[in-house]
């Protein structure tokens, strides 16, 4: 705690290399608020993680091991809500005051003070600041629609896929759902900060929402996650789905500062059979799974069948990924398998087919 305790107070967490600036910051505003003090990023975040009373963060910029400009970034970009939407003030004393606001200001602070600062400033923000509650992020929640921009968020999205599955299985119809997550979104977001990266959110919602009929759902479920919802869509037409929405997301184009910007995005399949009527949680569970394999086939949720196993399963296209990028040994690795897999395929050849493969493979 601090050595001015007040702990029915807005709590505010300073963090700052300098002793005698910690110790400046406690002295003016112990009166008001519960101030914790951190040395510098690491351990601010750490502190961050671990109280959810802390309603403010002030931070200056120029510390070790993690610096102020990290510190922000790595805020911003937090999957907890709480935590990515806490006000954040700069507290600083760089010579390039200007550009240093600038950059801060882009990467999503909330509030800049330049040093050295006086008791009335640095309270005055304080007091501007200090109404935010992680807590009403619980608020949030009971709305059903994501802020940014504006699908419905996770506790909307699980809402209605429980009715479509309610439908789906009333009615004797399949059920898809798609999940896509951004690939890499997180190194992304340091390199282009809040504003560019809230930029290329939207940009995925549009490109989601073009592809879907009225009947059809869709939800933010995170950071960079996205999940659909499809009534009577067979499995055959969701991947096409989600293939096309990959495909179309990879075509953004962007620079920053003359440096070309790319996105991509992950996709994963479920289907429910006809008929059956699983869990919301069955679900989600197995629509991660195959988010995780990436194998562009739906799985099939059966009424007889229990969660995929996928432990043993090999997808080609993750192989053939994995060639092109060099990682030769994981490919060699999983040989005997990758052959197991497209044996039904080779069986299909015709004679003239496989007298073709066997002098490619000679050759090489």
């Amino acid at each position: 705690m601090t050595e001015l305790e007040n702990t029915n107070a807005p709590r505010i967490l300073v963090v700052d290399d300098s002793r005698l600036m910690r110790k400046s910051a406690v002295k003016m505003l112990g009166k008001n608020f519960d101030v914790i003090v951190a040395d510098d990023g690491e351990e601010g975040w750490d502190k961050l993680q671990s109280d959810k009373k802390i309603q403010v963060v002030f931070t200056d910029l120029n510390m070790p091991n993690l610096d102020g400009y990290g510190l922000v970034k790595r805020i911003r970009s937090s999957d907890d809500l709480g935590i990515q939407n806490i006000p954040i003030v700069v507290v600083t004393g760089v010579e390039d005051e200007v550009a240093a606001k600038e950059k801060v200001f882009d990467i999503g602070a909330t509030d800049f003070i330049g040093k050295p600062f006086n008791s009335t400033e640095i309270k005055a923000r304080a007091n501007a600041h200090a109404n935010y509650q992680r807590d009403k992020q619980q608020l949030l929640e009971q709305v059903e629609k994501d802020e940014l921009t504006g699908l419905l968020n996770k506790k909307g999205f699980s809402a209605q896929l429980d009715k479509d599955i309610s439908y789906a299985s009333r009615h004797l119809e399949q059920l898809s759902i798609i999940v896509v997550e951004m690939n890499d979104f997180k190194p992304l977001f340091v390199r282009i900060g809040k504003n560019g990266a809230d930029s290329v959110l939207k940009y995925v919602t549009k490109i989601i929402q073009k592809g879907i009929r009225k009947e059809d759902s869709v939800g933010r479920l995170g950071v960079s996650k996205f999940s659909l919802s499809l009534p009577a869509s067979t499995p055959e037409g969701a991947s096409q789905l989600a293939r096309r929405i990959e495909t179309s997301i990879a075509a953004f184009k962007a620079t920053l500062k003359g440096e070309p910007i790319t996105i991509s995005a992950s996709t994963g399949v479920c289907c429910v059979e006809k008929g059956y009527k699983p869990t919301v949680e069955e679900v989600t569970s197995t629509s991660k799974a195959a988010l995780e394999n990436n194998n562009h086939e739906a799985v099939i949720l059966r009424a007889t069948s229990t969660a995929p196993d996928f432990a043993n399963f090999i997808s080609v296209d993750r192989v053939i990924a994995q060639l092109e990028q060099g990682r030769h040994e994981d490919v060699t690795a999983q040989l005997d398998s990758v052959v197991i897999r497209i044996k039904p395929l080779l069986a299909l050849l015709s004679t003239e087919q496989k007298q073709l493969l066997m002098k490619d493979l000679n050759a090489g």
